[in-house]
């Protein structure tokens, strides 16, 4: 880790999950370092906040014991996670002392933004906290308790929150202090730090909430030149603001779009752990892959429902003469619905939910650490994992006439592999031999998800017969598949011809 940077986790918490985290048997051991003290932090800024306009929080803390005075910068909290440099000096008053900031450059910086004005406080906070010391075989953590209160003026806010830090070692070791006390209860990561969350009271900035809306994926930034550590980190991110945005809508909305790109986001995430995994096989980051896979499922069978309604009953049943048994088709469709909806939305609020959003929050952070991955170009990685995902992909695709139902599953999988790591990495490329590329493999897994979405429906009377009324509601359902299964054998033939063209252009990763 850098000089003066700090790695923490900060989790929201209300009464009862703080007095159950207290209870933690992790926590009773009578050998543990633990410690208490009220804490009183005052935050100074200029009239006409100088400093908060550049990113710097300075804090004069009183232990009890003394005077601390801090300076953070880039403290912001993204998913839980800060990854602040704090400098810290110990000073003789409660007043701030700019002298003792022992980085030159960033004192030089204070001092210009404050010339012509004057420091003052700006508003405090006041916490009881409650510390202890964890130990790993990766590292040294702290876990503190904060419960209290922001100050500003005469307005009042509640602090009630656990930080985790990294003292020593490996960020590994974040992560497994942070899954054994937190997984077992419903995790909520704290949207921002406390300087600004004073300042937000102090200027009277309402917290807001962005209208939930379907999210979709959006591009990672990464370069040539980075390290494989900088450019996975990137990847993650890209993958975990789909996920966490998503959940929220299929929790709290039947917007179906919200279960695809949520998905959609899972799909990403498991395709990014994929082609890293020979450079990281490790216990934990497989663990990743584990949950991933097991909350995708249940997501995936919330999309089937709505998929088997919007896209497989819907056409067949606008087109058709008679009516007779569609109606009750679609209310069964729609109970069978609501039971996947159910099961989704339990396994997002479950233990399982909870873990792999800490994996999200943290893996980013633990691959740009990682020393190995350092050491890698991105550039070069790029092109073997292409290289490697392709070969795959052509074995099926030579027998791509013969290919048996669960061979077209299994290929258009690897495409869809295929098509999320070539828009991972296609800023590494040219533009020109990357976009053609992708457009023709999105034409080819269109045709394969259609035929594998055709392959699904086979349920459809299962599904009519267990939630259906009548015999007319079971024959519904076979003329919807019948029609679908006959344009699905048309669509393979569209498939083998749109292989070669796939096959045909060059490889731009060559």
């Amino acid at each position: 880790m850098l000089e003066n940077r700090e790695f923490e986790l900060k989790l929201a918490l209300n009464k009862d999950e703080l007095n159950r985290l207290l209870a933690h048997p992790k926590l009773s051991d009578p050998h543990l370092e633990r410690s208490e003290k009220v804490l009183k932090s005052v935050y100074y800024d200029t009239p006409d906040f100088r400093l908060r306009d550049l990113g710097v929080a300075l804090r004069v803390r009183d232990d009890g014991e003394g005077f601390v005075q801090a300076i953070k910068s880039g403290g912001a909290v993204e998913n839980g996670v800060s990854n602040p440099v704090e400098i810290e000096a110990t000073i003789d008053s409660s007043e701030p002392d700019l002298e003792r900031v022992s980085d030159k450059r960033l004192r030089r910086k204070l001092s210009k933004a404050v010339t012509g004005s004057s420091l003052a406080p700006a508003f405090e906070t006041v916490v009881t906290r409650t510390s202890f010391r964890l130990k790993t075989g990766d590292g040294l953590v702290e876990l503190a308790l904060d419960r209290g209160e922001a100050r500003a003026k005469r307005r009042k806010a509640p602090i009630r929150e656990a930080e985790l830090e990294l003292l020593e070692g490996d960020p590994k070791a974040l992560l497994e202090i942070a899954q054994e006390l937190f997984a077992g209860q419903a995790v909520q990561f704290s949207s921002m730090n406390k300087a600004e969350r004073g300042y937000r009271l102090l200027l009277k900035i309402p917290e807001t909430r962005p209208e939930l809306a379907p999210a979709r994926a959006k591009p990672p930034l990464i370069a040539s030149d980075q390290t494989c550590g900088a450019a996975f980190a990137a990847i993650f991110r890209s993958a975990r603001e789909q996920i966490v945005e998503n959940r929220t809508v299929v929790l709290e909305t039947e917007i179906a779009e919200g279960a695809h790109q949520l998905r959609v986001g899972l799909t990403r995430l498991r395709a990014a752990h994929r082609a890293l995994k020979p450079l990281l096989d490790t216990p934990a980051f497989n663990q990743l892959e584990d949950d991933a896979r097991a909350i995708a499922r249940a997501v995936g069978e919330l999309r089937d429902a709505d998929v088997l309604i919007e896209e497989i009953y819907a056409p067949i049943a606008g087109a058709a003469p008679d009516q007779q048994g569609f109606d009750a088709l679609l209310c069964a469709l729609q109970a069978h619905r609501d039971v996947m909806r159910d099961r989704a939305r339990r396994c997002l609020e479950s233990e399982l939910w909870s873990r792999l959003l800490l994996s999200l929050a943290l893996w980013p952070a633990m691959l740009e650490a990682d020393a190995s991955l350092r050491q890698q170009s991105i550039a070069d990685y790029a092109q073997r994992a292409l290289k490697k995902r392709w070969k795959k992909i052509s074995k099926c695709g030579r027998a791509i006439k013969r290919l048996e139902p669960e061979e077209k599953h299994k290929m258009r999988r690897s495409l869809k592999k295929l098509r999320y790591m070539t828009e991972f990495f296609a800023p590494i490329f040219s533009s020109k031999e990357v976009k053609p590329f992708v457009k023709q493999l999105r034409t080819l897994q269109d045709v394969f998800g259609y035929v594998n979405d055709v392959r699904m429906a086979e349920q459809l009377g299962a599904i009519a017969t267990e939630r259906g009324e009548g015999q007319e509601c079971v024959l519904a359902a076979g003329i919807v598949l019948g029609a679908h299964e006959e344009r699905a054998a048309e669509a393979w033939t569209h498939a083998q011809e749109e292989w070669r063209r796939l096959k045909s252009r060059g490889r731009f990763w060559a």
